[in-house]
């Protein structure tokens, strides 16, 4: 912070909300050309990976009443009304148990990976937003199924097994938790692109064993320290050094995303005065 403050820089920083991952909450919703908020599904996370940071996301949730959560969800649309936004949004917030109020971690002004699993609930927020685009009427949704799961096969496997492991999760009621929950990606009548992103998960997998990677001791279980922290951010920068490294992206999930990423930097770098200093850019990996 000193180096940056010495070389003319501003920083932002968030505070850090402790709790448990069943605080962690996620809104989904949608307003139209009017203003409207048409709908808006909300539900709690009971996994999430990593547990004690939110760089990543939920692997195990629950779909909840819009009243659980109903001062937040009356924040977040006092925010985007202020903005006179337009389209679907997402929300992730954090129950603090300090002060027994909800925090918003952070707003998306765009479809989520758990767009499906609202639609599933009852919530199409896409339909509505191609019906909005189009001028034509959408009616609200007041309503939508409560207590239904969702699931992300992939960070689940990894919280599962670390749970598993440490004698808090039994195999039969991981194996319960699974079962009729809703996936991202995955649907019977459509299941090619799951079967390509459970490819390139795996291919990903066994390429970063294939390399040499900092060593971690068995009883490590979270990143509680700055060493930890440091650790997983410097994994996560050589990983994307190699992607843009390579001539030819490994995977379709990965050229993808370096496409897309390059194509962002060319138009901030193009639209960004060359007196501006700038410090950092994030970028959704979605």
């Amino acid at each position: 912070m000193l180096e940056a403050r010495r070389a003319g820089l501003e920083l932002v920083l968030q505070e850090y909300i402790p709790g448990p991952p069943t605080c962690h909450y996620r809104l989904d919703g949608f307003i139209d050309r009017g203003g409207a908020v048409c709908a808006c599904e909300a539900h709690r996370w009971l996994r999430r990976y990593p547990e004690d940071l939110s760089c990543r996301g939920g692997s195990y949730g629950v779909s909840i009443p819009l009243e659980e959560m109903s001062g937040a969800v009356h924040a977040v649309s006092v925010l985007l009304e202020a903005l006179r936004y337009r389209g679907v949004f997402n929300a992730q917030l954090k129950y603090d148990e300090r002060d027994g109020l909800f925090k918003i971690l952070e707003v998306n002004a765009r479809p989520g990976a758990s767009v499906s699993f609202a639609a599933a609930c009852g919530v199409d927020l896409v339909q509505m937003a191609y019906r909005d685009a189009l001028g034509l009427p959408v009616t609200p949704v007041t309503e939508y199924e409560v207590g239904r799961h969702c699931l992300d096969p992939h960070l689940d496997l990894v919280m599962c097994w670390r749970l598993f492991r440490e004698g808090r999760l039994t195999l039969r009621t991981w194996m319960r938790s699974w079962l009729g929950a809703t996936q991202p990606t995955f649907c019977w009548d459509d299941p090619v692109p799951a079967f390509v992103s459970y490819f390139d998960l795996a291919w990903g997998f066994v390429r970063r064993r294939l390399h040499v990677r900092p060593h971690r001791s068995s009883g490590a279980t979270n990143m509680a320290s700055k060493k930890d922290v440091k650790s997983f951010f410097t994994e996560r920068v050589e990983e994307w050094a190699s992607n843009y490294a390579e001539p030819a992206p490994v995977s379709m999930n990965v050229q993808r995303l370096v496409s897309r990423k390059r194509f962002a930097l060319e138009l901030l770098e193009a639209g960004t005065p060359r007196e501006a200093r700038v410090l950092d850019v994030w970028m959704c990996d979605r």
